[in-house]
């Protein structure tokens, strides 16, 4: 049966590592795993309280004895493995849905995407730093010429008074 954010319970999630209790999501009577809708791949804006009451996760529905079948074969076992790596793609996709073109094209962009935001980070600060070392080059220079120029105004102003008191003296 679907459930509601704001649960107060820390959930086990069976689809990703990703969820959250604010996340929409549907709770398997069996197992009381949770899992989103969209791992599902269902529609996030259907309401499906009556037709889900009941409702078991794939796991568990895999688990269970094939109903109509006489050849006693056993059912396969499924292997949670966890990411290693980083996911550049839209949580929890379906894997027995191919992946589209659409798809395909947005997880490109989100890499592309993602890879310009650090060669920008990395460009943005290469130039600050070389600015802020220029900068500081100008404004020590700045500060030399600043004293230089205080020094000879007073040796000038000295000069003016001396050269005053010489014609006084005449």
């Amino acid at each position: 049966m679907p459930n509601t954010p704001f649960s107060s319970v820390k959930l086990s999630w069976g689809c990703c590592d990703g969820g959250s209790a604010h996340d929409a999501f549907l709770r398997c009577t069996n197992c009381k795993k949770v899992y989103h809708k969209s791992c599902l791949a269902l529609p996030e804006n259907q309401d499906m309280t009556e037709s889900l009451y009941g409702w078991k996760c794939p796991l568990c529905t895999s688990k269970a004895p094939k109903s109509g079948k006489d050849d006693n074969m056993p059912v396969r076992n499924i292997t949670v493995r966890g990411s290693k790596k980083q996911s550049y793609s839209p949580p929890c996709k379906s894997s027995d849905t191919p992946v589209t073109r659409d798809e395909v094209k947005e997880i490109v962009q989100t890499v592309i995407q993602k890879e310009m935001e650090s060669l920008y980070n990395k460009i943005s600060k290469s130039v600050l730093d070389t600015l802020n070392k220029q900068l500081k080059d100008v404004s020590e220079e700045l500060s030399k010429m600043k004293e230089s120029m205080e020094f000879m105004n007073a040796e000038f102003e000295e000069c003016k008074m001396e050269s005053l008191a010489m014609k006084k003296k005449l």
